[in-house]
């Protein structure tokens, strides 16, 4: 897409933001809350159990292995809260 395209798509989608939300107060997360469920929901799909894994895990995503079993817990939970 060309530059021009983009900007006239940006324009586009601004617009339609604005006649939805406008004049509202919205509440927009930071960037890295999406990459936290990201890697959140990663961990959980690659975690297949046992310290080791959890190990390996932690180093790969930068958490600690507690964390992993932490967030593996809460994926289970959102899950099993969808489900019901």
């Amino acid at each position: 897409m060309d530059a021009d395209k983009a900007e006239a798509l940006a324009l586009r989608i601004t617009q339609s933001f604005l006649e939805i939300w406008g004049g509202f107060s919205v509440y927009l997360p930071k960037a890295e809350y999406l990459q936290r469920l990201q890697r959140n929901r990663a961990i959980a799909s690659e975690f297949c159990g046992g310290e080791a894994d959890a190990i390996r895990l932690a180093k790969k995503y930068g958490v600690s292995s507690i964390h992993v079993y932490r967030i593996c817990a809460q994926q289970r939970a959102q899950r099993r809260g969808a489900i019901a």
